[in-house]
């Protein structure tokens, strides 16, 4: 939700104010007629025992002709010091609840659940972290969404800190106006905010013996960006001084509701954070279960009408969510060159009945058209597991679920597009119909290029030359198993910029052709993120490497295909990807990307046809990660030496907090002639006098041939030992 992160102005204007008495010239900018006002307000505030009043909330997003509008309308009841309810009202759209009483403070998150917290008093119940509020930081997502619930954070609750008042730039009187017959002063306040800008936002104040602040607008400019322009404005009335109370007015029923330890975490939870993998491995690859839903116009959609016929597209969504509203926008840009019509998209709105989607949608400006489900009691959402939003549910043509995404973004909006029109069986990029389309096109892949290209490595050892893709800060390469060929094999590595450092192979898998390398000289490297999500036929695709060895004189080329076929048990596919995308020598261990730039694969090897070009996918590497990283050698085939020639130890070891613990000793082999036990931690082995891991151990073995004698250091309970291996020959 873009527009609840600003830090409200009236945080500092209510926390100055519940102080009666309190001297405002100090303060900078401050004129005597807006100190007099705001001390009045003061004063009054501190003799009302209780309260009651309505607030409502006017929040406009969008931009130009695109906007939606969002109403809470809540009401606030207040005991001083012992008791407060901030309840929404009916027709308005969700927003947090919150309840203190007798030192327990409870939050109910519309669609979510609930939090609740002890705090000695009402003050350290809304400052306390399980609430989630923090003034030095951001701000909590929640709770600065509802600006009732700040008002009676800042306006109700006495505060003092000194540092708060700091914050406070200036503050003066505007104007005046008559309303209705009374006097109404507008006042605006200017606050410093954590980046040391300022934020300013205006207060209308009724003048007389009782007054009271009656609305309140920060800055929309400065609350705005070049993505989302935000309007906020809040009105306050029904000042009731007498409410009638009850012990039920503070204690609302949270049955059947879950329970979060804090507001962070159930936040989380709505935005559909943190279990996204868990939910993608539950659901993809079963049967799309059955359902018919109300259509917000009157109709109804069944899903059996649909499968076989059309990919179906399910977007879980509230009116209170911005991403999910932001999105719809999204996937009509994303399903706009569908013009076979295999493609059908429906908002499955969650939690909320027919009138609030109206009311949301009836105010919403230049929205896309689009069918929206009515799913009051989220029985859609239960049968797919929906437990945040926005999620997005696609359906194939065999009405099994194909993939879960969680909200759109300019990270994944283009492999969701590509996802999306290869199950469908739709032609992403169609013929050409302008020149415009093809500049569009080709900017993208001018992107991705510019944003990928300082990771495309050259490797040099000796006279053999290949590429790799460096995918983590710290230096870690992805390359082919045969261009390494063995492990502890240095590699000079190349930059596009220039910079070289030294390099040394890891483990590798010569069945699947693949291999890692680490960088040895220390420092951050550029990096690229390594694709999660498996290849999709027909998928768009971008292949770089260095062909026939690296050079300055010229950057990595850039070659743009499709995926042709994926790996499969059959023919030249088996275990490997096959795109047209052109690869040649010195290609080998280059990466391919997916058009958000991610690395899907690394070129291996030529096939039969020239259009047909072979790549290890990078789930080969994510599959045994620590493998690659403890050097292990494993598989035999493209990757050249075979297993049987590596001198062997006859050890089985562990890592354990940083260190390489013998497990197991086999009988006769060079480690029991030595003298090695099980429990032994390993301390250094030949040139390498730290070993913190088995790769460690496995990169300095492998620079040793048969019978070559290796120094081991060991620890064995408080003893230091030096051990000499003799390496033997595999059986």
């Amino acid at each position: 939700m873009q527009w609840v992160s600003f830090r409200l102005a009236t945080i500092m204007l209510f926390c100055v104010v519940v102080a009666p008495g309190q001297s405002f010239g100090a303060v900078p900018g401050v004129d005597a007629r807006a100190c007099e006002i705001l001390e009045q307000l003061a004063d009054h505030l501190a003799d009302i025992p209780t309260l009651q009043v309505m607030a409502k909330t006017r929040i406009v997003r969008g931009q130009d002709d695109v906007r939606a509008v969002t109403e809470f309308r809540q009401l606030l009841v207040f005991q001083r010091n012992t008791g407060i309810a901030i309840r929404t009202l009916p027709s308005s759209a969700p927003t947090p609840e919150v309840y203190y009483r007798d030192s327990k403070g409870t939050m109910i998150i519309p669609g979510v659940g609930v939090v609740t917290s002890t705090a000695r008093d009402m003050a350290g119940f809304f400052r306390s972290s399980r609430f989630g509020y923090e003034r030095s930081e951001e701000g909590n997502p929640l709770t600065d969404q509802s600006l009732a619930i700040a008002m009676v954070r800042e306006l109700l609750i006495p505060q003092s800190n000194e540092r708060w008042d700091d914050e406070i730039l200036d503050f003066r009187r505007i104007g005046s106006e008559i309303v209705d017959g009374q006097t109404v002063h507008q006042i605006r306040i200017r606050q410093k905010t954590k980046d040391d800008d300022s934020i300013e936002t205006d207060f209308w104040i009724t003048e007389g013996q009782q007054p009271r602040l009656i609305r309140f607008r920060p800055n929309a400019d400065q609350l705005s960006n070049e993505e989302m322009r935000i309007e906020i404005d809040c009105s306050i009335d029904d000042w009731n001084v007498s409410p009638t109370i009850t012990e039920n007015t503070f204690r609302p029923s949270t049955e059947g509701l879950t329970t979060y330890r804090s507001v962070r975490q159930a936040f989380r939870n709505m935005v559909g954070a943190g279990n996204e993998e868990k939910t993608r491995r539950e659901l993809v690859g079963k049967s799309a279960p059955h359902f018919k839903v109300q259509l917000q116009n009157g109709g109804e959609f069944d899903l059996g009408n649909h499968v076989g016929k059309q990919l179906i597209v399910l977007d879980f969504w509230a009116t209170w969510c911005d991403p999910a509203v932001r999105g719809f926008w999204e996937w009509d840009e994303i399903i706009s060159g569908d013009e076979e019509r295999r493609i059908v998209y429906l908002a499955v709105n969650q939690g909320q009945d027919l009138e609030q989607i109206d009311d949301f949608l009836s105010q919403a400006e230049g929205l896309p058209e689009f069918q929206v489900a009515v799913d009051p009691e989220r029985k859609v959402g239960q049968l797919f597991s929906v437990e945040g939003l926005p999620e997005t549910i696609i359906i194939g043509l065999d009405g099994r679920i194909k993939d879960v995404q969680f909200g759109l973004n300019a990270g994944n909006r283009a492999s969701i597009r590509s996802t999306v029109y290869a199950l469908a069986g739709v032609s992403e990029f169609g013929p050409v119909e302008t020149i415009e389309e093809l500049k569009v096109r080709q900017d993208r892949i001018r992107e991705v290029v510019d944003r990928v290209e300082a990771s495309v490595v050259g490797l040099q050892a000796g006279r053999g030359a290949g590429s790799g893709v460096v995918v983590t800060k710290d230096g870690l390469i992805l390359t082919a198993a045969h261009v390494t060929s063995r492990i502890g094999q240095e590699f000079a590595v190349m930059f596009p910029n220039g910079r070289q450092v030294r390099g040394v192979s890891l483990g590798l898998n010569r069945t699947r052709d693949a291999a890692m390398i680490r960088i040895e000289d220390p420092g951050e490297y550029p990096f690229v993120e390594v694709a999660e999500q498996a290849p999709k036929l027909g998928q768009w695709v971008i292949s770089m490497g260095h062909p026939d060895g690296f050079s300055l004189d010229r950057s990595a080329p850039v070659r743009v295909g499709r995926i042709v076929k994926l790996p499969d048990a059959r023919g030249r596919g088996q275990g490997f990807l096959a795109t047209d995308c052109t690869i040649t020598m010195g290609d080998s261990g280059g990466p391919l990307f997916d058009l958000d730039g991610r690395v899907i694969g690394i070129h291996s090897f030529i096939s039969g046809r020239l259009i047909e070009n072979m790549h290890v996918p990078v789930a080969v590497y994510q599959d045994d990660w620590q493998r690659y990283l403890d050097a292990d050698d494993w598989g035999n085939g493209i990757g050249g030496q075979a297993d049987r020639d590596r001198p062997v130890v006859g050890v089985k070891l562990a890592n354990v907090n940083d260190q390489v613990v013998v497990e197991l000793v086999a009988d006769g082999y060079p480690a029991q002639k030595a003298g090695l036990e099980s429990g032994d931690i390993v301390k250094s082995v030949g040139d390498r006098q730290q070993i913190q891991s088995i790769g460690d151990y496995r990169v300095e073995l492998a620079k040793y041939n048969v019978g070559d004698e290796i120094k081991v250091v060991i620890q064995r309970g408080e003893e230091v030992l030096d051990k000499t291996i003799v390496l033997a020959e595999r059986d």
